[in-house]
């Protein structure tokens, strides 16, 4: 196997040197591309070589394979599996195991593959990666460069059964307060049965911040920002783990307030109800919104701009006060509704509007968290989810933008049985006493010493 190695790795080496000092190229682009795909080739030959190698040591060992009960069936049976590097062809042979009558590939064992795979763990993950941020078809062409479809990308989405975890801080911090930002997205769901008219699914989103700072005159930014989705969309389930990670990221008994900003939602008032000093503040978005309602039902009454003096006063009985006299010139029923609708979002939320009209507080941003963590993939383009893609990609999105690691938004199954022992055993001595590295240290055939490229070639080498 190490002359084969040699060898290719010499054709490598001569295939770019052979790009490299000729005039058929252009530009930077064309050459590091025609470079990448020498290289690419070389790996993929490498690879296969050594598969190769592994599959042929248990075909020879014979006393091994009695031990093992396994009995040859037949040789060199290929595999295509599409890699990182492209797709390599996998030999390997195919045995009957005496015990049980079964008929197995352990070869595949020791590459961690399931049967029917075509596609390893390493581009499955990158796909998913792609995915949260762009259409599944892109994320195929940007990864695989159109070798699979958008359902294939699809369908590594839903293979994704690892819960993801939220990266957590090596130690915990202290800090006087916390604000956290709790609003939902609405997704447009695929229509079940062909079924007339739109069907939304809330997806519940919080994020956990220690406030925000100023990056410019315009614009603020968030202080250490970390993002929480449930894959089933479940609110309780949802508050747990932000719970959890405040416990573990946090020296709770430091914190002096606990800030949740939201719309007034019940999901949202339920929240983390083990931690102490917590405040609901109203996100502005929604309360301007409802006082906006109100003030252009009565133009000429300024009744937005009395109803939020008295928040900022903490006037409750004035506010009542004057959403009667403004009922008693209602002119219609409709208007009297939205008048009795606004009293009810006034009572349940009083103290949360309060705190935040009397301007002690930082901006909420509620809405601009859910417009750029979840609208931008998931609902602000015309496209249709199911729930269970919905469900995984939200988390594994969320995953990415909390510095999450590529790998891990696909679960590895790792195979401890008695052939990928028996394989770790053979690498093992294979490496430690039979691989011989004298082989690359021998003078491997070169062109012409005396010709301009390898003249060329020393300089550099000496150079370097």
């Amino acid at each position: 196997m190490e002359e084969i190695i040699a060898r290719l790795s010499a054709e490598m080496v001569k295939n770019i040197c052979e790009k490299a000092f000729c005039c058929e190229w252009q530009g930077l682009a064309e050459l590091t591309g025609q470079v990448k795909e020498i290289c690419m080739t070389t790996g993929r030959k490498v690879v296969e070589e050594c598969i190769r190698s592994i599959n042929q040591a248990l075909r020879e060992d014979k006393a091994k394979r009695k031990e093992l009960g396994l009995v040859l069936h037949e040789k060199d049976r290929s595999r295509k599996m599409l890699t990182e590097m492209g797709q390599i062809d996998i030999s390997r042979d195919y045995y009957r195991e005496k015990k049980s009558g079964k008929y197995v590939y352990p070869l595949d064992e020791l590459l961690d593959v399931k049967r029917y795979e075509r596609i390893d763990s390493n581009v499955r993950a990158s796909m998913v990666w792609e995915a949260c941020e762009q259409s599944y078809q892109r994320s195929a062409e940007h990864v695989t460069e159109g070798a699979v479809s958008r359902q294939t990308v699809r369908n590594a989405i839903l293979s994704c059964e690892a819960e993801i975890e939220i990266p957590k801080p090596e130690k915990k911090r202290t800090v006087k307060e916390l604000h956290i930002h709790a609003d939902e997205d609405h997704v447009h769901m695929q229509k079940a049965h062909k079924e007339k008219g739109k069907k939304n699914k809330i997806v519940p989103l919080v994020t956990v911040t220690e406030g925000s700072r100023a990056v410019s005159a315009s614009r603020n930014e968030t202080i250490n920002p970390v993002h929480f989705v449930d894959k089933d969309f479940d609110a309780k389930q949802l508050w747990t783990s932000v719970n959890g990670y405040l416990l573990e990221a946090y020296e709770i008994e430091d914190l002096e307030r606990v800030y949740i900003h939201g719309d007034g939602g019940r999901w949202i008032q339920n929240g983390l109800s083990e931690i102490r000093n917590v405040v609901m503040v109203m996100d502005k978005y929604h309360s301007e919104k409802a006082i906006r309602k109100i003030d252009a039902l009565f133009p000429k009454r300024r009744a937005g701009y009395r109803l939020r003096k008295t928040l900022r006063r903490n006037d409750y009985e004035g506010a009542l006060k004057i959403i009667e006299s403004l009922k008693s010139k209602a002119e219609d029923e409709k208007t009297k509704e939205s008048l009795s609708e606004f009293f009810i979002y006034l009572k349940n939320n009083w103290n949360a509007l309060v705190s935040r009209y009397k301007g002690e507080l930082p901006g909420s941003c509620t809405e601009g968290q859910v417009s750029h963590v979840l609208s931008e993939r998931f609902s602000r383009n015309p496209m249709g989810w199911s729930e269970e893609a919905l469900g995984k990609l939200s988390k594994a999105r969320i995953y990415k933008l909390n510095g999450g690691e590529r790998l891990e938004v696909i679960k590895h199954h790792t195979n401890e049985s008695t052939y990928a022992a028996y394989y770790k055993e053979y690498l093992d001595e294979y490496l430690n006493e039979k691989l011989d590295w004298r082989i690359f240290e021998k003078s491997l055939p070169v062109f012409d010493t005396n010709s301009g490229t390898q003249r060329l070639i020393k300089m550099i080498g000496q150079a370097v």
